[in-house]
């Protein structure tokens, strides 16, 4: 049996996030917050590996922003303070695996205001010169541009 996010993506990431986490080290020791909340696992793993080297030694909490847990939230998981799943049964799947039920709190996954606005189909195809009779996918991205 494996342990706790240690599947093979994992694995990977984690070895990345270590070479990635000395730039974050250098953001945090300048501002050397309390609490880093993160609503990505790369963002968590990159603390949790700070903070077993004993780099850092503040809170840090995780946003799981997925339906289900999976070994990606997972690396490292008894250095993160505290959990914040999208339903019950998420807190009772992390419970299971080990994870102190005082950590994990079931809030739901945050959402922008932006994803509750309606929009005419129509004139979004038209703005992207998109035809209403052909299949668009979408893939998408995200990264966040630092205000300093």
């Amino acid at each position: 049996m494996l342990k706790l996010g240690s599947g093979p993506i994992a694995h990977i990431s984690n070895a990345s996030n270590k070479v990635m986490a000395l730039k974050l080290n250098k953001l945090l020791q300048e501002f050397k917050p309390d609490i880093v909340i993160s609503t990505h696992p790369f963002g968590s793993q990159m603390c949790t590996v700070l903070k077993k080297a004993g780099k850092i030694d503040c809170k840090i909490a995780t946003i799981m922003t997925d339906y289900a847990p999976h070994d990606q939230w997972l690396v490292n998981f008894d250095l993160v303070d505290y959990f914040f799943v999208a339903h019950d049964g998420m807190k009772k799947a992390l419970t299971e695996k080990g994870i102190d039920e005082n950590k994990i709190f079931a809030t739901g996954i945050p959402l922008s205001n932006r994803f509750l606005k309606h929009y005419n189909k129509l004139d979004i195809l038209k703005d992207f010169g998109l035809q209403e009779n052909k299949k668009t996918i979408l893939f998408f991205a995200g990264r966040r541009i630092w205000p300093w």
